[in-house]
């Protein structure tokens, strides 16, 4: 269940006013939440999912709130679920598939190119957040043959590190494919 204080920052940030693949940001940020939700994810998780572009992302360019924002938003959030949104927004999202199996796994801030270490346990998480993302806004009539092939890869290679919810989910999502 999101909290209302979560629903009125997002709004107050214009979410309701963003376009993101043919509808607001605040309509695609719920219905990512609300994947996570159903897939049992911790809190942290589900609102870190229902804040993951709100800082714009290296795909989706509009910053609903600034960098210099992220104690205010961490504040009404809470700490963890802003870090994942933080780094979804600020990393190179396919390190999390090429870091998913390695000991130490470490990110790339698309911003410095800096390495950015990070425990398996939030790479896991955002994996999660990823796969949400993408169920969420791909249309399998629309997609084009390089996405289909990159959601497979992130299937094949994230498959470890879902929970057995998504995992179930992505499964029947790429069936549509075939």
């Amino acid at each position: 269940m999101i909290e209302q204080r979560h629903l009125e920052l997002l709004r107050e940030l214009s979410t309701d006013e963003s376009s993101h693949s043919g509808r607001t940001l605040f309509e695609h940020l719920k219905g990512t939440h609300d994947l996570l939700e159903k897939w049992q994810n911790p809190k942290h998780v589900c609102v870190g999912g229902l804040f993951h572009s709100i800082y714009g992302t290296q795909y989706y360019k509009v910053q609903s709130a600034d960098l210099a924002d992220r104690k205010r938003i961490a504040e009404v959030i809470g700490p963890q679920a802003e870090e994942l949104a933080f780094l979804f927004c600020t990393t190179d999202r396919t390190g999390f598939f090429t870091e998913a199996d390695k000991p130490n796994p470490a990110l790339i801030n698309t911003a410095t190119k800096k390495s950015v270490p990070v425990s398996s346990v939030t790479l896991d998480a955002l994996i999660e957040i990823e796969v949400a993302n993408y169920i969420e806004q791909v249309k399998p009539n629309t997609a084009p043959e390089k996405l289909i092939e990159h959601m497979r890869y992130m299937f094949r290679t994230g498959n470890n590190h879902m929970t057995k919810k998504a995992r179930e989910e992505f499964t029947r999502f790429l069936e549509c494919f075939k």
